[in-house]
């Protein structure tokens, strides 16, 4: 037998007998080296070996530790429990929140732990209704979807209890959160329909209904383009079912021949059979939808404009969200990162259509570490000049699972 596969059999009879225990730490190959007689390559590829097998796990920047068995694994990971929150939203709850919600129980699920629903309302923090996961301390983390305010993060931060925030807050770089650049998004996209000629470039809003801070990015977004490369105004336009006898008459009032409208909805996909239902001519309307790939799949047709690529915006949150949380519960990872998806775009006219390129990127921001006394947790931000530990288990998963890697 080759000697590294003697010294790996030793050291799974040591496991085996009780001398050696999950979560113990290994000797230094340099130890193990004088202990077996043997070079320091010889103890890597044994070392190989054992962490192949599940025998031994590496922690970058920790050290290298006997691993929990997968009955162990399965027992920790029933006792973690993750929370979503959804944060002062409007009943019905909007698409986004729903597949949201659908996509972190999923993902959780799919880790083998458990996710627990429920709301969270501002005015019954103030008469001291708490959730139940809260009030039972039956989560160790929770995920916070919808209209977040510092009030919310502050309860949290009383409470002693881990967050992360999923999508924009107006909190910034001072909580974890995974926030969509959507005011980058909405100015290129303005700019890009603007260049082409379009005129005027409506922006459909519901301010200030809906998610507020998403939708007030967007609007930014728009306005910054508007004042730059036109005239400035400003024009509004809500597509709602019932609406939509109003908005075709403002549509039609701004003219259609050459407009460009920015759309965030399902119901846009239906708005140039209600034109030409109110007696206007939609021929000439260009109709840009946000690159979400649920968004767009009845949005065909030549007033349409296709995207080169399309998101699962959901499912990327959820996964960057979720997996970070549970590689940090589990051990095998020191920090949390917010993170921020920066969007690029350009539009192109040709005989088949307009066609939008898309280009997207994650980028890290501010990072978090927890800090704990006694049963109480709390986030503490690191500087930038403390040294990323890990390669997270999050990063890997999420190049496997076909999202992008941050």
């Amino acid at each position: 037998m080759a000697r590294y596969r003697e010294i790996a059999a030793e050291i799974r009879r040591l496991v085996r007998e009780g001398d050696m225990s999950p979560g113990d730490a290994m000797p230094s190959n340099r130890e193990l080296a004088k202990r077996f007689s043997v070079s320091l390559n010889t103890i890597q590829v044994a070392n190989n070996l054992l962490t192949r097998e599940g025998v031994i796990q590496r922690r970058r920047g920790s050290g290298t530790y006997i691993a929990q068995s997968a009955e162990e694994r399965d027992q920790q990971k029933r006792h973690h429990r993750l929370g979503l929150l959804q944060v002062d939203l409007d009943e019905p709850l909007n698409p986004h929140s729903k597949i949201l919600a659908a996509e972190a129980q999923r993902i959780a699920n799919q880790a083998g732990y458990e996710l627990t629903v429920e709301t969270l309302r501002l005015g019954d923090l103030v008469e001291g209704k708490f959730p139940k996961m809260i009030r039972q301390r039956s989560v160790d983390a929770i995920l916070l979807d919808g209209r977040v305010r510092e009030q919310h993060v502050q309860f949290l931060e009383e409470q002693h209890i881990l967050f992360m925030i999923l999508g924009n807050s107006p909190m910034g770089e001072m909580v974890p959160q995974v926030h969509i650049d959507l005011e980058g998004m909405a100015y290129s996209m303005t700019r890009e329909l603007l260049r082409a000629g379009r005129d005027p470039v409506w922006l459909e809003a519901y301010l200030p209904t809906g998610n507020w801070y998403a939708d007030l990015d967007r609007l930014n977004g728009y306005a910054a383009a508007m004042e730059e490369f036109s005239t400035g105004a400003l024009y509004l336009c809500s597509i709602e079912l019932d609406n939509l006898s109003r908005a075709t008459s403002k549509l039609k009032r701004g003219g259609l021949g050459k407009a460009g409208i920015i759309v965030n909805s399902w119901n846009a996909a239906i708005l140039p059979q209600a034109l030409e239902a109110h007696g206007g001519d939609a021929s000439g309307l260009m109709i840009l939808p946000n690159p979400d790939k649920i968004l767009t799949q009845n949005m065909l047709g030549p007033n349409f404009v296709r995207w080169s690529k399309l998101m699962n915006i959901e499912a990327e949150i959820a996964s960057h969200s979720v997996l970070q949380l549970l590689a940090l519960l589990e051990g095998k990872r020191a920090r949390i990162d917010s993170l921020n998806l920066n969007f690029s775009c350009s539009l192109n006219v040709s005989v088949d259509g307009p066609a939008m390129d898309l280009n997207t990127a994650w980028e890290t921001g501010a990072s978090f570490a927890v800090k704990q006394f006694g049963n109480n947790r709390s986030w503490k931000p690191l500087l930038d000049t403390e040294p990323n530990e890990e390669e997270t288990v999050t990063e890997r998963r999420c190049v496997e699972s076909g999202f992008h890697q941050f």
